[in-house]
C-alpha cells in the first residue's frame, strides 16, 4: 500500500474508545505556576466554549488555555505579530496561576500519540473542528485537559496546557483555582525584554 501524499492533512479523527489502549498521560503537578494572557476586563480563570479556540469544548463544559511559561502564553496571544502597538500591550494582562490538585492530562506531545492518529498538525491546523473533536473525545474518556505544543513557539521546551472544567469564570469560586498575580503586560518590562530577546517581538509607541 502506498503512502498518502505529503500535501494532505494526516491528522485523523478520534478512533473509537478502547479502555485497553489508553492515550498517553501527563500528570500536571499541584501548585506549580502556570501562565495565562487575557484581555483586561476578563477573568484569569476563564473556561471558554464558543468554538473560536483550538480545543474548545461544547457547553456545559469549557477550556482554559495556559502555558508553562509567561513568554509562551504571551506569544500565543500575539500570534504572528512582531511589532505590537503599546495600546495593545496596555490592554493585555498576564496572570500567574496555580491549581491546588494534580490533573491527569492527555499528552499530545508524546510520540506514542501517533498510534491514535495524532500528528503535530493538531498544534497548527486551521481545522479547529477536528481539534475540538479530539478535545471532546479525550474529555469524554476522563482526561482533565491536554498537554500540547504552542503553535508559535518553535523551541518546544515549555508546553501549553488546555484544562477542562465547567464553562465560565472560576476565578472567584471556592476550590482549586488560585491567582498568584494578574498584571498589565505593559507594566512588566522584564517580560517585554524577554519577548524581544526570545522572539524578536517589540512593543512600539502608538
Amino acid at each position: 500500500m502506498s503512502a498518502e501524499p505529503r500535501n494532505v492533512l494526516h491528522l485523523r479523527p478520534p478512533p473509537p474508545a478502547d479502555p485497553s489502549h489508553p492515550f498517553p498521560i501527563f500528570t500536571l503537578s499541584a501548585n506549580i505556576s502556570l501562565y495565562r494572557s487575557h484581555n483586561e476586563g476578563f477573568a484569569p480563570w476563564w473556561f471558554g466554549s464558543n468554538g473560536q479556540s483550538r480545543f474548545d469544548l461544547a457547553l456545559p463544559a469549557g477550556t482554559c488555555y495556559l502555558a508553562e511559561s509567561a513568554p509562551v502564553a504571551l506569544r500565543e496571544t500575539w500570534g504572528d505579530l512582531q511589532r505590537v502597538p503599546a495600546h495593545i500591550a496596555a490592554g493585555r494582562k498576564l496572570a500567574a496561576l496555580r491549581i491546588r490538585t494534580l490533573r491527569r492530562l492527555a499528552d499530545l506531545t508524546n510520540n506514542t500519540a501517533t498510534d491514535f492518529g495524532i500528528t503535530s498538525e493538531i498544534f497548527t491546523t486551521e481545522r479547529y473542528d477536528l481539534c475540538q473533536a479530539w478535545a471532546a473525545h479525550l474529555h469524554a474518556a476522563g482526561y482533565e485537559g491536554l498537554r500540547y505544543w504552542a503553535r508559535h513557539d518553535l523551541s518546544h521546551t515549555e508546553s501549553a496546557i488546555a484544562l477542562f472544567d465547567a464553562a465560565g469564570d472560576h476565578t472567584s469560586l471556592p476550590g482549586d483555582y488560585v491567582v498568584e498575580s494578574d498584571e498589565v503586560v505593559i507594566s512588566l518590562p522584564a517580560l517585554l525584554d524577554e519577548m524581544r530577546g526570545r522572539y524578536g517581538i517589540r512593543v512600539l509607541p502608538t
